[in-house]
């Protein structure tokens, strides 16, 4: 998959809480991104990114925790999650 940056150039924080952050995106990323919004029904890439982040936080601190992630599979198979 090709990389994609953030970009360093960040808004100073708003009194609402909120950062507006510049990213430069690869456009297989950015159509992944539109697939994502449209299968889970998300307003806008922003939300699709705040949910990806919460579950990468979940994933992140249950195998930094000792757990792991198993998909189970219709047919009774079961994947380990690995993050590289």
């Amino acid at each position: 998959m090709p990389s994609s940056s953030i970009s360093t150039d960040i808004d100073p924080v708003p009194p609402t809480g909120r950062a507006r952050l510049s990213l430069d995106l690869d456009s297989k990323v950015k159509s992944q991104l539109e697939v994502l919004r449209s299968r889970s029904g998300a307003a806008s890439l922003t939300e699709v990114i705040r949910r990806s982040l919460a579950l990468y936080d979940v994933v992140t601190d249950h195998q930094t925790t000792g757990g792991s992630i198993v998909f189970k599979r219709s047919d009774g198979t079961e994947e380990r999650l690995v993050l590289l």
